[in-house]
């Protein structure tokens, strides 16, 4: 899987198979259930196709960090972070995460009137070669949904 930069050029490419899709909607709601964990996924390490090659050259890659917003990572402190991770972060006290209350099914979800877009919205940020996606769990739950019913 691959991800272009999206934010200067207005538009971008998340470029992988469906299993990897059903991977990252998984990530997406894993770290829409912590507000004390973020999801780093270094994509650009991965073996490039020609598609993904010509993406490459036109609009460069990025890695991608997959956060809620309430984690307070600020994104210009990624770089920081992101050495310590490729050094290898100390294990501290493991410890079990609650699973999240259960969702509406879709066809139980609110009018788009009730869903109060501003406050759920997901935002993105680039800095230092990843693209940083964060909103509120609610906001994270429903992309992991979405990218869930893609085929």
């Amino acid at each position: 899987m691959h991800i272009t930069k999206v934010l200067w050029h207005h538009s971008g490419a998340l470029i992988g198979s469906q299993a990897d899709l059903l991977r990252l909607g998984a990530l997406v709601r894993l770290a829409a259930a912590s507000p004390h964990s973020l999801v780093y996924l270094p994509l650009r390490e991965n073996v490039r196709s020609e598609a993904v090659t010509y993406w490459a050259d036109g609009q460069g890659l990025a890695d991608l960090v997959i956060a809620r917003s309430d984690t307070a990572l600020r994104p210009s402190a990624w770089p920081t972070l992101r050495s310590s991770v490729r050094r290898g972060l100390k294990v501290g006290a493991l410890a079990t995460m609650r699973t999240p209350a259960p969702r509406l099914q879709p066809g139980e979800r609110q009018s788009a009137k009730e869903w109060e877009r501003e406050r759920h919205q997901l935002r993105a940020t680039e800095h230092a070669d990843t693209l940083l996606l964060s909103g509120s769990a609610r906001a994270m739950h429903e992309v992991g949904d979405e990218l869930h019913l893609v085929r």
